[in-house]
């Protein structure tokens, strides 16, 4: 039989917060602890306070969270990792995964991978000033899966409580599938623990690559679980509920979403904004779903 593994909720920018977390903890449960969408380290010796609303203490009781921030200046990732080390917290997530342009084209995110030199100074110099834990979460490649064989010595080199690892490139973004094959050559080079991330969409998704991979014991899932929430608990060995029972509660989910949006986004455009990204994700399970979503 598969392991049950280790789950963590994946940042996805506008949707995943504080918001969504503790509402999805309520209703579903599974997951055992969140990665949050990526606050930007900003030059300066302060951050602005809505910019860490979403890593509040307060605004994570129900579910667990690593706080993740994005940057390619040391100073400014310290100064991230201080304010976060203040409000209790024992590690921080650096993104190096991100795939969109106007963050790579920064050599940011995705953007710093066919750079490991870079990386490396970057670490050095965290690593002389920092309090708390540091994972990272990374892409196989920018343009290339290969990106991955020359930034894994450089990460080797630190002593990184983990490595997710996300395994597309940034020129595929979201597109296609997880390229398993480099993933599994290179898996056994990490001297950190790695987290799989990528397509476990069902429970069978989760059985092939156990099958495959089973020294991997934590998944990161992110559009499966929106998409889909009964299945982060179906993993744990929760049984799936009835289909009326299903859509009762996904119904309770998405209105109680809806009210606390509501409650907090400056207008009816903002609030607008934020259930269309979730509508886009929750509409993916129902058949002839593109007409309904478009209305």
């Amino acid at each position: 039989m598969p392991s049950t593994p280790t789950l963590i909720l994946a940042p996805l920018r506008g949707v995943t917060g504080y918001i969504f977390r503790s509402a999805f903890a309520e209703h579903f449960g599974g997951f055992d602890l969140a990665v949050g969408p990526f606050i930007p380290a900003v030059r300066g010796t302060t951050i602005k306070p809505s910019h860490l609303r979403d890593a509040l203490p307060e605004n994570n009781v129900s579910m667990p969270l690593i706080p993740q921030t994005i940057g390619n200046d040391p100073a400014t990732l310290l100064t991230m990792a201080q304010t976060m080390a203040e409000r209790g917290y024992t590690e921080i997530n650096w993104n190096l995964g991100c795939p969109f342009g106007k963050i790579t084209r920064k050599r940011r995110g995705s953007g710093l991978l066919p750079y490991p030199e870079t990386v490396r100074s970057i670490l050095e110099e965290l690593y002389k000033r920092l309090t708390i834990g540091l994972s990272v979460k990374l892409r196989l490649g920018l343009e290339s899966a290969e990106d991955l064989q020359d930034i894994i010595p450089v990460l080797n080199d630190f002593p990184l409580k983990s490595i997710t690892i996300h395994a597309r490139t940034a020129a595929q973004m979201y597109e296609g599938v997880p390229d398993l094959v480099v993933f599994g050559k290179y898996l056994p080079r990490f001297c950190a623990p790695v987290i799989y991330n990528g397509n476990i969409r069902t429970r069978e998704d989760w059985e092939r690559f156990n099958k495959e991979f089973d020294t991997v014991k934590a998944v990161m899932i992110g559009r499966g679980a929106v998409a889909d929430p009964f299945l982060p608990g179906e993993l744990k060995g929760i049984p799936r509920p009835e289909e009326q029972e299903i859509r009762r509660r996904l119904r309770q989910f998405h209105d109680e979403l809806f009210e606390r949006y509501g409650a907090i986004l400056p207008g009816p455009a903002a609030h607008l904004g934020a259930m269309k990204e979730l509508w886009t994700y929750l509409i993916e399970p129902f058949s002839n779903n593109r007409r309904p979503l478009k209305k």
